[in-house]
C-alpha cells in the first residue's frame, strides 16, 4: 500500500487528454491565486489553541542562522513536539483529533509529522508559496476553495500532513516582513489563516474533485455548497460534473494496472491522482503505517474497482502486494489504540471493501 503512488509508475501508458478539464484547470488556477491573494491580505480566523500555531509556539526562531541551518536545527528538535502534540511519525503513533485541526469540529482528523527535505534555496521570493501543511484524504466534496479554519459544520475525516522544519522556515520569513502589533500568539495566527491554511486549498480541491469522482462511480450524487468567501467566484459545479462522467467513462475502458491508472486520472490543481496520492518520504513504520493506509485506501477502492470494471478485466494477481498489506492490517490492532472507535470502523469497513474487490 505504501509502496505504491512513488516517484513515477514503472510502466507508464499516454494519458487521455480532456478538453472539457483545459477550460476548467485555467479558471481554477486564476480563482486559486484570488482566494491566496486575499486572504494574505485578511487573514481567516483561526482560534487559540490550533495545533499549528502551537508548534510554533514552542520552535527558538532563530534569526541569525541561514534557511538551511535553520531547517535543519528545527529537524533535530522534532521528535518531542510529534510525542507531544500527539502527532504520527515513523517513531509516534500519534492519535485521532476528534474535534478536528482544520476540517471542522464534528470531524476526525489524523496529522502526520514529517520533516522531508526541501529546497532553501531563493527562498527570499518563493517563501509564500511553500505548502508545508497538505491533506493526504479528506471527505469533503466542496469545489468552491474553502480555507478550512476547523469552523466548517458537518462530520467527516481526513489525513494531512505537517512538515515542521518547512512551517518553521515559512514563519521566520513572514516575521521578517510583518512586525508584530499584537501579542505573539496574535501574530502566529495570523500567519497561519493567511497563508499555512490558504496554501492548502491546492490538495483540499484535487481530493474533493476526486472524491466526487469516486462517488459518480458508484451512482452517488454529491451536495451543493455556499461560497464561504465575501466575494464572487465563478460556480464550476456542472462543468465538473460534465468532465467527471467523462473521465469515469474513460477510465473503465483502459487496461491499465492500478498505477497506471493513477497516472492518467486527472485532477485539477495537480496534473494526475498519481501526485495527489503522494506521501512524504519519511521512513513507513508500524508506528504510522496505520495512518497512510487509511489515507490511501478511497483511491485504492475507486482505482480497483474502475480497473475491474473494464470489459478486458485485468489480472487480478496485480494486486496481491496491496492483498498482503491489507490482511495485515485486518490483523494490526494499531487504530484500535487512537482513541477514535468511529475512525478505526471506517478503516475496518474500507479495509474490507477493498478486500472484497480483490478476493
Amino acid at each position: 500500500m505504501y509502496d505504491l503512488f512513488k516517484g513515477v509508475p514503472s510502466r507508464k501508458t499516454s494519458a487521455y487528454v480532456f478538453p472539457e478539464l483545459i477550460y476548467v484547470k485555467r479558471v481554477y488556477r486564476g480563482m486559486i491565486d484570488d482566494v491566496k491573494s486575499y486572504y494574505r491580505r485578511y487573514p481567516k480566523h483561526v482560534t487559540g489553541g490550533n495545533i499549528l500555531g502551537d508548534i510554533l509556539r514552542h520552535i527558538h526562531i532563530r534569526m541569525d542562522l541561514d534557511d538551511r541551518a535553520f531547517a535543519a536545527m528545527v529537524e533535530d528538535t522534532c521528535d518531542p513536539l510529534v510525542k507531544s502534540f500527539g502527532m504520527t511519525s515513523s517513531i509516534s503513533r500519534g492519535k485521532s483529533f476528534t474535534k478536528g485541526v482544520t476540517l471542522g469540529e464534528a470531524t476526525s482528523e489524523v496529522i502526520i509529522a514529517n520533516t522531508e527535505r526541501f529546497d532553501t534555496s531563493n527562498l527570499k521570493q518563493t517563501w509564500r508559496e511553500l505548502t508545508p501543511f497538505r491533506y493526504l484524504y479528506h471527505s469533503r466534496t466542496e469545489l468552491n476553495l474553502p480555507i478550512m479554519n476547523n469552523r466548517t459544520p458537518g462530520k467527516g475525516y481526513g489525513i494531512a500532513t505537517i512538515n515542521i522544519p518547512m512551517l518553521a522556515v515559512m514563519y521566520r520569513h513572514w516575521l521578517k516582513q510583518h512586525q508584530p502589533t499584537d501579542g505573539p500568539n496574535d501574530t502566529i495566527y495570523r500567519f497561519i489563516g493567511g497563508f499555512v491554511l490558504p496554501n492548502a486549498i491546492n490538495s483540499y480541491l484535487d481530493i474533493a474533485f476526486f472524491n466526487r469522482l469516486a462517488r459518480s462511480a458508484q451512482g452517488i450524487g454529491s451536495p451543493s455548497f455556499p461560497t464561504p468567501h465575501p466575494f464572487y467566484l465563478t460556480d464550476m459545479t456542472q462543468r465538473m460534473e460534465h468532465a467527471i462522467t467523462i473521465v469515469n467513462a474513460s477510465s473503465v475502458r483502459r487496461n491499465d494496472d492500478i498505477e497506471q491508472l493513477a497516472w492518467c486520472t486527472p485532477v485539477i490543481s495537480d496534473e494526475n491522482l498519481f501526485q495527489t496520492a503522494g506521501i512524504p518520504r519519511d521512513p513507513v513504520t508500524r508506528q504510522n503505517e496505520w495512518a497512510i493506509i487509511l489515507a490511501r485506501l478511497p483511491y485504492v477502492k475507486y482505482l480497483v474497482s474502475q480497473a475491474l470494471k473494464g470489459a478486458n478485466g485485468i489480472d487480478r494477481s496485480a494486486f496481491a502486494d496491496i492483498k498482503v498489506a491489507l490482511l495485515e492490517a485486518r490483523w494490526d490492532n494499531t487504530v484500535r489504540t487512537i482513541g477514535d472507535p468511529e475512525l478505526a470502523r471506517i478503516y475496518e469497513t474500507q479495509v474490507a471493501q477493498v478486500l472484497e474487490l480483490i478476493k
